[in-house]
């Protein structure tokens, strides 16, 4: 009986969101945006794929470039996807672009975080490490 009564509080009261209410004032990452970033991004001669997922309150891009683009080059690609996210998201959202190559390069991967409210990327890299 007792095991019972540990078991409901411990494992029944777990029930609701995983992530609390960390989201419940969270501004919607609407897909017209996404696709508009997706769309800009793929337009740039150089970029090969861009891939999108959310995670709790991180935006993940991950970018595969060709294999002779400079690392300048690439990381401006970061200021287009907060341009099109906006004030709003991007004062909620922290935001991280993955920066990848199929071939081998000093500069790939590439990894940018914007922290929620920063003006600016945080950028790391295999050839700088």
């Amino acid at each position: 009986m007792l095991f019972f009564a540990i078991f409901g509080v411990f494992v029944t009261s777990n029930r609701g969101n995983i992530h609390g209410d960390r989201l419940n004032d969270a501004p919607v990452v609407e897909e017209h945006i996404v696709s508009q970033i997706k769309s800009d991004l793929q337009g740039v001669s150089f970029v090969r794929t861009v891939d999108f997922s959310l995670n709790v309150r991180i935006i993940n891009f991950i970018i595969a470039v060709d294999t002779d683009t400079r690392l300048e080059d690439a990381r401006e690609l970061a200021d287009t996807i907060t341009e099109k996210l906006g004030a709003t998201l991007t004062s909620f959202y922290d935001v991280q672009v993955f920066l990848i190559t199929d071939g081998e390069s000093s500069d790939f991967p590439a990894v940018g975080y914007l922290f929620k409210n920063s003006n600016n990327f945080s950028w790391s890299n295999r050839g700088e490490q």
